[in-house]
């Protein structure tokens, strides 16, 4: 499997305005993910989000969540919330002429826990619950690789 984060930058400030991760079937060039990331500010939450899309027929999936910075040095973000307009899991259906429908899924909810490890490399603890139960627990550890190749829009 190969991963690539791909950054897309306004071209008069510099600044990130987009990250997508893509991770393909090396054998046959076929997506196995697409995440969009980027930054939002959401009616229920008083600071920004982290706002990731995925595609999905017919619509995408929206995950806002919420950041935490922890005194030990660790950073959380958390997808959870009590309703329409808090941080969460959203389900998006686009029709024809435009017309689009949102769900949020309020028994979808999601953890990611990000702290240092050994040198260089910083390791997460991600988990996805359903309905109160734990469905998905990833364990990540990743590297700073430096690329300094930005696509700008």
């Amino acid at each position: 499997i190969s991963s690539a984060v791909l950054q897309w930058c306004d071209p008069d400030s510099g600044s990130v305005v987009q990250t997508a991760w893509v991770r393909e079937l090396k054998a046959t060039n076929n997506v196995l993910y697409a995440g969009s990331y980027s930054v939002c500010r959401v009616p229920g939450y008083r600071l920004p989000c982290v706002k990731v899309v995925f595609p999905l027929p017919n619509g995408n999936a929206i995950v806002l969540m919420k950041p935490e910075a922890h005194a030990d040095g660790s950073f959380s973000v958390t997808s959870a919330g009590r309703g329409f307009g808090d941080p969460g899991f959203y389900f998006v259906v686009h029709g024809e002429g435009g017309i689009a429908w949102a769900r949020y899924v309020r028994s979808l909810k999601e953890s990611i826990h990000v702290y240092a490890a050994e040198h260089e490399t910083v390791r997460a603890d991600h988990i996805l619950w359903l309905w109160g139960l734990q469905f998905l627990r990833l364990h990540y550890r990743m590297r700073l690789v430096v690329n300094s190749q930005a696509a700008s829009i």
